[in-house]
Protein backbone atom coordinates (compact mmCIF):
# COMPACT_ATOMS: atom_id res chain seq x y z
CA UNK A 1 0.00 0.00 0.00
CA UNK A 2 1.17 3.51 -0.70
CA UNK A 3 0.35 6.08 1.63
CA UNK A 4 1.37 9.83 0.04
CA UNK A 5 1.23 13.04 2.47
CA UNK A 6 1.24 16.13 1.14
CA UNK A 7 2.09 19.42 3.56
CA UNK A 8 0.93 22.76 2.83
CA UNK A 9 2.34 25.94 4.29
CA UNK A 10 0.36 28.63 4.38
CA UNK A 11 2.04 32.56 5.53
CA UNK A 12 1.48 33.25 9.38
CA UNK A 13 -1.17 34.63 10.23
CA UNK A 14 -1.42 38.05 9.55
CA UNK A 15 1.13 38.10 6.58
CA UNK A 16 0.19 38.52 3.00
CA UNK A 17 1.34 37.53 0.04
CA UNK A 18 0.99 40.69 -1.44
CA UNK A 19 1.36 43.85 -0.39
CA UNK A 20 -2.04 46.05 -1.46
CA UNK A 21 -1.00 48.23 -4.08
CA UNK A 22 -2.85 50.90 -2.98
CA UNK A 23 -1.50 50.81 0.73
CA UNK A 24 1.89 50.58 -0.53
CA UNK A 25 1.63 53.73 -2.28
CA UNK A 26 -0.82 55.65 0.29
CA UNK A 27 2.32 55.05 2.39
CA UNK A 28 5.03 55.44 0.05
CA UNK A 29 3.33 59.46 -0.38
CA UNK A 30 2.57 59.58 3.47
CA UNK A 31 6.04 59.05 3.51
CA UNK A 32 7.38 61.93 0.82
CA UNK A 33 5.08 64.23 2.95
CA UNK A 34 6.71 63.97 6.19
CA UNK A 35 9.93 64.41 4.75
CA UNK A 36 8.87 67.49 3.30
CA UNK A 37 7.68 68.61 6.85
CA UNK A 38 4.31 68.18 5.45
CA UNK A 39 1.60 65.24 7.20
CA UNK A 40 0.82 64.35 10.75
CA UNK A 41 4.61 62.67 11.84
CA UNK A 42 1.91 61.39 14.73
CA UNK A 43 0.72 59.13 12.64
CA UNK A 44 4.23 56.84 11.95
CA UNK A 45 4.69 53.56 13.39
CA UNK A 46 7.61 51.61 12.44
CA UNK A 47 8.24 48.09 13.71
CA UNK A 48 11.36 45.86 13.22
CA UNK A 49 10.42 42.47 13.92
CA UNK A 50 12.74 39.68 13.96
CA UNK A 51 11.58 37.55 16.87
CA UNK A 52 11.35 33.87 16.24
CA UNK A 53 9.83 31.03 18.77
CA UNK A 54 12.82 29.10 18.68
CA UNK A 55 15.77 31.75 18.70
CA UNK A 56 14.48 34.90 20.41
CA UNK A 57 14.73 38.34 18.98
CA UNK A 58 13.76 41.61 19.20
CA UNK A 59 10.50 43.95 18.38
CA UNK A 60 11.27 47.57 18.59
CA UNK A 61 8.92 50.24 17.56
CA UNK A 62 9.19 53.58 17.30
CA UNK A 63 6.44 56.07 16.89
CA UNK A 64 6.05 59.38 15.31
CA UNK A 65 5.69 60.76 18.68
CA UNK A 66 9.38 59.79 19.65
CA UNK A 67 7.67 56.67 21.69
CA UNK A 68 9.73 53.34 21.76
CA UNK A 69 8.51 49.82 22.60
CA UNK A 70 10.80 46.62 22.85
CA UNK A 71 10.45 43.22 23.34
CA UNK A 72 13.73 41.73 23.39
CA UNK A 73 13.50 37.75 24.08
CA UNK A 74 16.94 35.38 24.22
CA UNK A 75 19.25 38.57 22.80
CA UNK A 76 20.96 41.43 23.69
CA UNK A 77 19.51 44.95 23.36
CA UNK A 78 19.89 48.34 24.59
CA UNK A 79 18.00 50.52 26.71
CA UNK A 80 15.16 52.74 25.25
CA UNK A 81 15.84 56.10 25.68
CA UNK A 82 12.91 58.44 26.71
CA UNK A 83 11.96 59.36 23.60
CA UNK A 84 13.36 59.30 20.03
CA UNK A 85 14.55 63.34 18.67
CA UNK A 86 12.22 65.33 15.87
CA UNK A 87 15.69 65.16 13.98
CA UNK A 88 16.18 61.69 14.01
CA UNK A 89 12.97 60.75 13.11
CA UNK A 90 13.34 62.87 10.13
CA UNK A 91 16.34 60.90 9.63
CA UNK A 92 14.12 57.69 9.40
CA UNK A 93 11.50 58.84 7.41
CA UNK A 94 14.78 59.95 4.73
CA UNK A 95 15.64 56.36 5.48
CA UNK A 96 13.00 54.77 4.61
CA UNK A 97 12.50 56.52 1.44
CA UNK A 98 16.00 55.86 0.26
CA UNK A 99 15.51 52.43 0.79
CA UNK A 100 11.84 52.11 -0.41
CA UNK A 101 10.81 50.39 2.64
CA UNK A 102 7.25 49.74 1.41
CA UNK A 103 8.16 47.50 -1.49
CA UNK A 104 8.89 43.63 -1.04
CA UNK A 105 11.54 42.83 -2.77
CA UNK A 106 12.55 39.23 -1.72
CA UNK A 107 10.50 37.12 -3.73
CA UNK A 108 7.91 34.27 -1.64
CA UNK A 109 9.90 31.09 -1.31
CA UNK A 110 9.01 27.81 1.17
CA UNK A 111 11.54 28.39 4.12
CA UNK A 112 14.22 26.46 4.27
CA UNK A 113 14.64 24.69 7.63
CA UNK A 114 15.20 27.00 10.90
CA UNK A 115 15.09 30.03 8.70
CA UNK A 116 13.25 33.13 9.49
CA UNK A 117 12.33 36.03 8.35
CA UNK A 118 12.88 39.27 9.87
CA UNK A 119 9.84 42.09 9.21
CA UNK A 120 9.49 46.09 8.82
CA UNK A 121 6.02 47.78 9.51
CA UNK A 122 5.46 50.99 8.32
CA UNK A 123 2.40 52.19 8.98
CA UNK A 124 1.00 55.88 8.89
CA UNK A 125 -2.53 56.47 9.62
CA UNK A 126 -4.82 53.22 8.37
CA UNK A 127 -2.48 52.31 6.12
CA UNK A 128 -0.01 49.95 6.81
CA UNK A 129 2.73 47.73 5.16
CA UNK A 130 4.76 44.54 6.00
CA UNK A 131 7.73 44.01 4.18
CA UNK A 132 10.43 41.25 5.18
CA UNK A 133 13.82 39.34 4.30
CA UNK A 134 14.86 35.76 5.29
CA UNK A 135 17.55 37.08 8.50
CA UNK A 136 20.07 35.01 7.37
CA UNK A 137 20.19 37.52 3.97
CA UNK A 138 19.82 40.72 5.89
CA UNK A 139 23.48 42.04 6.06
CA UNK A 140 23.82 40.84 2.56
CA UNK A 141 21.37 42.46 1.04
CA UNK A 142 22.11 45.92 2.84
CA UNK A 143 18.81 47.20 2.59
CA UNK A 144 16.36 46.27 6.26
CA UNK A 145 19.24 46.01 8.21
CA UNK A 146 20.48 49.73 7.53
CA UNK A 147 16.82 50.36 8.77
CA UNK A 148 17.13 48.40 11.77
CA UNK A 149 20.50 49.67 12.40
CA UNK A 150 19.44 53.33 12.20
CA UNK A 151 16.46 52.63 14.58
CA UNK A 152 18.71 50.91 17.44
CA UNK A 153 20.75 53.81 17.09
CA UNK A 154 18.04 56.35 17.18
CA UNK A 155 16.21 54.46 19.63
CA UNK A 156 18.94 53.49 22.50
CA UNK A 157 20.76 54.88 24.82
Amino acid sequence: MLVVLSLLILPAVGESQEIDPKKREAVKSALQDLAQGKGDLGKLSVTWNDLHGLHGGLRLTIQGDGTITQEVVRAEAGKPKEKVEAKDLKDLVDKLIAQEAWVQRVPERPAVPDESRAKLTLTVGADSVTVWEWYNDLAKNKRLAVIRDLMQKIAWK
